[in-house]
């Protein structure tokens, strides 16, 4: 099973796709945390080492717990709106 991550820029254009192999008896917040891991050590599968900073979207099509998570880059954060 595999984990896809979809990459976006931070005007919300797509850039580009990654892959990485995940065990499927694994709950999805280790996988999560696998990714946040990446992120901080700036090494994201389908990107090349020292990358610009990207908003990444994961699924992991099959496993029995799948839903999409975005992650947001520090510095990117959107402000936080009081209406």
């Amino acid at each position: 099973m595999r984990a896809e991550l979809l990459y976006f820029k931070s005007s919300g254009k797509w850039y580009a796709t990654g892959y990485f192999e995940v065990d499927g008896k694994r709950e999805m917040i280790d996988i999560w945390q696998d990714v946040k891991k990446m992120m901080v050590s700036g090494c994201l599968p389908g990107l090349v080492s020292e990358h610009s900073e990207f908003y990444v979207l994961v699924t992991v099509p099959g496993h029995p717990h799948d839903h999409p998570r975005l992650f947001i880059p520090p510095g990117l954060e959107p402000e936080v709106m009081n209406y």
